[in-house]
């Protein structure tokens, strides 16, 4: 059976390559808005501009200062021309709502009060900061829904009473759409699960017909009984739909709620309902932040309260094709020193890794050559980026001792034995297990296994040393110097490198010492030669487990806990010890 995480991941990927893209950006305003952000100990303040059309990110850890950073920004503009929906809110929706004027309504959302007539935009920040944050910004919750109910079904009264009049003279012109309809437009796209319906002083929701099949009856229920992830999207769908015209909206936490197969659609909807805005997102989710389109990402370090206004240790995101964005901004929130390693988010690597190295932010990046590129990349930048020390892991792969050793120059380490889930295979690592998990006879488990793993490995024999001439040839290639300057440079060297590549040799020699290692049973010798994630489900077998997912399962506890110190022990005298 397929795991649900992968199932909801599979599900995540398929809507966002089938999901209807909204239609592109169009900017509609030539207002852009000019940004100073303080930063300590002296240095400029940095600079920006935000353009109708384009959206700004900002990342950073929690504590760096991210709010405080939203609530600088709102205040450095008028009222009217900037929006802040702040993390923290409050979402609960009334059943009816209570109608009013549109003015008011708008001027409640916006302001958290009616403004006085006359009132100049300039002097509307005077009533936002003491009424919609009650004199603390940075932390007190929007409760602010009624508000936006209010305003939605007042604009839908006035788009109606205009058009009726006109309707009357048989010349009715193109049919308005009220933003509620907008809303709910938008928000049937992303859930089309669910629609809406609009009554008088209140919104229902029901199941989605299905084609050919007629609605059930009693189905709908009211609003109030949202799930949180589908009042947010309606709250957040409502907010920018009645932001000001030509104005900056700056979205704290745009995550909040929101599931991830969702997310970047949700904000790209409403980046292209309002080409006339400006959006500035500030985050710590990692994947939003690097994947969602921006002109301009910055990190944000620590926040310095100690000057007049504050002040922010903040830089660009430095675009630095060596190294992917994903792990860049990964690094931008960690105080620890970095550790990349092979393997993805999900697999056993990052259990093991993070148990066995707790001092270190680790960071999976899928093969050897990322690893080995990111972390030689990031040292040279680690003064730039202000960052601390990097490392890396990458599996054995019967690298010989003097590749490991020019590894070794570059700070990256090499496993003893060639797939990570190879380790619990080890003698003493396999025994430790067999203990913590209360089983019989490990002695005679542990020989049991090694035979099987023998018997494995003379049956992949000739395509495991097939898949490792592979390997050689693809590392060989890899030398070739890619910056010549000249098609006959790139040529000799070229040249050069394969004729030194002899696939047969190559071949005869892996295949005659992993025979060696085989016909001494030299297990460790095996492990570090043969590639073969099976083995893993080889060791649940002989554990008395039921498969690899069982054992992974059994692994993720067992190094979580206290009982796990036998496991860990053993695994830290066979992994690379890496001093900071």
């Amino acid at each position: 059976m397929v795991p649900v995480e992968y199932l909801h991941h599979a599900q995540a990927i398929w809507e966002r390559l089938t999901a209807k893209k909204p239609p592109p950006k169009k900017m509609t305003s030539n207002t852009s808005f000019e940004i100073s952000i303080p930063r300590p100990n002296a240095a400029p303040s940095l600079k920006l501009k935000a353009q109708p059309g384009h959206s700004i990110i900002f990342i950073g850890a929690n504590g760096s200062g991210k709010t405080r950073l939203g609530v600088h920004i709102e205040a450095s503009l008028p009222g009217n021309k900037s929006l802040r929906i702040s993390a923290q809110k409050s979402l609960s929706m009334p059943e009816h709502i209570a109608l009013t004027s549109l003015k008011t309504a708008t001027e409640r959302l916006w302001f958290g009060t009616e403004t006085p007539k006359g009132t100049s935009p300039l002097d509307t920040h005077h009533y936002r900061l003491g009424s919609r944050w009650r004199g603390s910004p940075a932390t007190t919750p929007l409760n602010d829904i009624e508000h936006l109910l209010q305003a939605l079904f007042a604009e839908q009264s006035r788009v109606a009473l205009q058009y009726l009049p006109d309707r009357r003279k048989d010349d009715p012109g193109p049919l308005p759409l009220p933003k509620l309809s907008t809303l709910r437009a938008i928000w049937e796209r992303l859930l089309p699960h669910r629609t809406l319906t609009t009554n008088e002083t209140s919104i229902d929701v029901s199941p989605a017909p299905k084609p050919e099949t007629p609605p059930p009856a009693n189905t709908a229920y009211p609003a109030t009984q949202l799930s949180d992830g589908e009042r947010a999207i309606f709250y957040y769908i409502g907010q920018c739909l009645l932001a000001p015209s030509d104005s900056l909206l700056i979205i704290d936490e745009p995550e909040s709620h929101i599931h991830k197969a969702i997310l970047g659609r949700l904000w790209n909807e409403l980046e292209a309902a309002r080409p006339d805005c400006a959006f500035i997102y500030i985050t710590h989710d990692l994947d939003f932040a690097t994947t969602q389109s921006a002109v301009a990402r910055y990190f944000i370090r620590a926040y310095a309260s100690n000057q007049e206004q504050g002040a922010w240790d903040i830089d660009e995101l430095p675009e630095d094709g060596e190294i992917p964005e994903l792990v860049i901004a990964e690094i931008v929130g960690s105080r620890r020193p970095i550790l990349f390693v092979e393997g993805q988010s999900s697999s056993i690597d990052l259990i093991v890794y993070r148990s066995q190295y707790p001092l270190f932010t680790v960071i999976p990046l899928g093969s050897c050559s990322d690893v080995i590129r990111s972390t030689s990349s990031l040292r040279r930048n680690a003064k730039r980026l202000h960052l601390g020390a990097s490392f890396g892991i990458v599996d054995a792969d019967d690298r010989d001792n003097a590749e490991i050793e020019r590894l070794k120059s570059l700070h990256i380490f090499t496993l003893p034995v060639s797939e990570i889930e190879s380790l619990f295979a080890l003698p003493k690592v396999f025994l430790a297990l067999a203990d913590i998990l209360h089983c019989s006879t490990p002695e005679e488990r542990l020989k049991n296994l090694t035979s099987a793993i023998i018997k494995i490995a003379r049956a992949d024999l000739e395509a495991a040393s097939c898949r490792y001439v592979t390997r050689v040839i693809d590392n060989k290639l890899k030398n070739v110097e890619v910056s010549m300057k000249t098609i006959e440079d790139l040529e000799t060297a070229f040249t050069e490198e394969v004729k030194n590549i002899i696939p047969r040799s190559i071949y005869n020699d892996f295949k005659s010492r992993l025979e060696t290692n085989l016909d001494s049973a030299n297990l460790e010798g095996i492990l570090r030669m043969y590639d073969n994630k099976g083995i893993a489900g080889t060791v649940a077998n002989h554990l008395g487990l039921a498969g690899k997912k069982e054992f992974f399962d059994k692994i993720s506890r067992v190094m979580h806990h206290e009982s796990g110190n036998a496991l860990r022990k053993e695994l830290t005298a066979v992994l690379p010890e890496i001093a900071v």
